[in-house]
């Protein structure tokens, strides 16, 4: 037992990849992210056994599917080699290690989205397994972290200058890559079908992301741009302009980027709401409801909190009328966690009297 103990591995640690200059206290904060998610998160040891926790996985278990490359052949590795078989008619070590690591990249990817800044750096991660050396070093699982600077450019609109900022995204394990969409994907025959085309955004757009899905954290929001980038649905307005479909998952479409293509760039200029107007969504709702935007900013109808907190999904009539106009994904959204819900009024009666939708209901009853 005393020798397993030196061999084992220690707590997960997380450091900064060589030739990175990263905070100390950003390193600190990252340790007690990356431990307590490994406590928080568990593993099925065999089919319908026990759960232990990735902690308790990669500080314990997963020693025994490491030690053999750390001590030569002796009284002690014959022992642990002993346990490893009695184990073994329970567990598939090797399976057990796949799954683990396969729950790992996920959080890789969110985890840089907590303190990444999409206007300056974006940090990303890499796992390394540190063998253990005996008298020099123990055996740990290393994060080592990664930072991206954002380039930035300044784009001419209508004769005035505009910052933009590149668009890029963490990938699994170590990997970084710029955004970048395909001339025949954005349906501009001026452009070579095949030449990529790098993706900027101005920081308003960023902006009205945050303030239009009012309820939902910064990380899921640029988790749905990735998502929303990655196969990318879109739809050609007048001249150079793009609506890219913004979604937080495959079910969950909450609106529009708005994009440009210029200087064989593509720039998303804003995001519009579902409801909002120049939105295939949005037209329609105007019509159905004969609404103007005045009525939709009254109503704060351009508000993911307005669908979420508010009585509207309640009342089977207005619900409706939401949904005739392809606005139902706003109902399916669920909070997690971190989302921050702020406590809207009650307002559907009022807007069925407002649009005269209870006029409806009476000529249909009669």
């Amino acid at each position: 037992m005393d020798f397993f103990y030196m061999i084992h591995f220690s707590s997960i640690r997380v450091e900064a990849a060589v030739g990175q200059k990263i905070s100390a206290r950003l390193i600190k904060f990252y340790n007690w992210f990356f431990n307590n998610w490994f406590k928080d998160k568990t593993i099925e040891l065999y089919q319908d056994g026990p759960n232990i926790s990735l902690y308790d996985y990669f500080t314990i278990l997963y020693t025994f599917t490491c030690y053999s490359d750390v001590i030569e052949k002796s009284i002690v590795f014959k022992v642990i080699t002993e346990v490893q078989k009695v184990m073994e008619k329970r567990l598939d070590l090797n399976k057990l290690s796949f799954q683990a690591m396969y729950m790992l990249e996920p959080i890789l990817g969110v985890a840089s989205l907590y303190r990444s800044n999409l206007l300056a750096s974006v940090y990303f991660f890499d796992i390394r397994i540190q063998q253990c050396k005996l008298g020099r070093t123990n055996s740990v699982v290393k994060i080592l972290m990664y930072k991206k600077q954002v380039n930035k450019l300044s784009v001419h609109f209508n004769g005035k200058p505009r910052t933009v900022y590149r668009m890029g995204f963490p990938l699994s394990f170590g990997n970084f890559k710029w955004t970048q969409l395909d001339a025949k994907t954005l349906k501009t025959p001026w452009v070579d079908s095949k030449q990529p085309l790098n993706v900027y955004f101005q920081a308003h757009a960023l902006e009205r992301l945050y303030e239009r899905i009012d309820c939902v954290s910064p990380i899921r929001l640029h988790s749905g741009l990735l998502v929303s980038l990655e196969s990318p649905k879109i739809l050609v307005m007048k001249g150079n302009k793009r609506l890219i479909e913004y979604k937080l998952d495959p079910e969950e479409k909450l609106g529009y980027l708005v994009a440009e293509v210029v200087n064989n760039m593509v720039v998303i200029r804003t995001f519009l709401f579902l409801t909002q107007e120049d939105t295939p969504e949005g037209e329609r709702l105007k019509s159905i409801l004969f609404s103007s935007r005045a009525d939709a900013k009254y109503w704060a109808l351009n508000r993911l909190s307005t669908f979420i907190a508010s009585d509207i999904q309640r009342n089977k009539s207005l619900k409706k009328k939401f949904i005739q106009a392809g606005c139902g994904s706003l109902f399916k959204v669920t909070l997690e966690r971190e989302d921050a819900l702020q406590r809207t009024i009650e307002q559907a009666d009022a807007m069925v009297k407002y649009f005269g939708l209870d006029e409806e209901e009476e000529e249909t009853t009669a």
